[in-house]
């Protein structure tokens, strides 16, 4: 599974990691969205962020920016 990070307002908003790879049925990775000035990181947006997957039997997402994988595939998730 390989599924980059997409912020939604990308001039604004940073993500972190920029891109996942999950290899196995047990893999995770934690997202997190944030506020970016100046070129840092400045403010995080742990609550609110709702997070979606681009291909929900590819990656599953949860409330907490959790990603895990479902399926063999790429998919996109965005905050």
């Amino acid at each position: 599974l390989c599924a980059p990070a997409v912020a939604a307002d990308a001039a604004r908003l940073g993500i972190d990691p920029p891109a996942v790879t999950l290899t196995g049925p047990r893999a995770f990775q934690g997202l997190r969205l944030f506020d970016v000035r100046d070129g840092r990181a400045v403010r995080d947006h742990a609550d609110g962020v709702a997070w979606a997957t681009s291909d929900p039997k590819v990656a599953a997402v949860a409330a907490d920016g959790e990603v895990t994988p479902v399926g063999n595939g790429r998919a996109t998730v965005r905050g």
